[in-house]
């Protein structure tokens, strides 16, 4: 052990580390294309575009489509039944709804993503408003 560590500073870094899982390698993820993963008990969306990851729940908001079968247009994931569209890094749709999305990156030729809480809430679709 570093001498130069303090006690908080290891389990500082413990603790972060048991709230990441590496989920691939970065080969595994295609520019353009979307991979069905499993964080937690949840189904989640990751999508490359332009180089960059992000990492949505793949359960639609609007009627339950699996975001990981959907496309690219743009920055935006296009869910395959209702053609709803989601940022593909912050899960925002273009109204008040929101995917769930995880921080994600690379590291050493893997990709990781930070389990313990989402970067953007979920947040579902009502019809009825807020």
């Amino acid at each position: 052990m570093d001498p130069g560590l303090r006690r908080d500073d290891i389990s500082k870094h413990m603790s972060s580390k048991t709230n990441t899982e590496c989920i691939g390698k970065s080969e595994d993820f295609k520019e353009g294309k979307g991979k069905k993963v499993i964080i937690g008990f949840e189904d989640c969306a990751v999508f490359r575009k332009n180089g960059k990851l992000g990492c949505v729940t793949s359960k639609c908001v609007h009627k339950g489509g699996p975001l990981c079968d959907g496309w690219m247009k743009g920055d935006k994931i296009v869910c395959p039944w209702h053609f709803w569209e989601f940022d593909f890094q912050t899960g925002k749709g273009d109204g008040d709804e929101s995917q769930g999305s995880y921080k994600i990156w690379e590291e050493d030729g893997k990709v990781f993503v930070e389990t313990e809480k989402m970067e953007t809430p979920r947040k579902e679709y009502s019809p009825f408003g807020g």
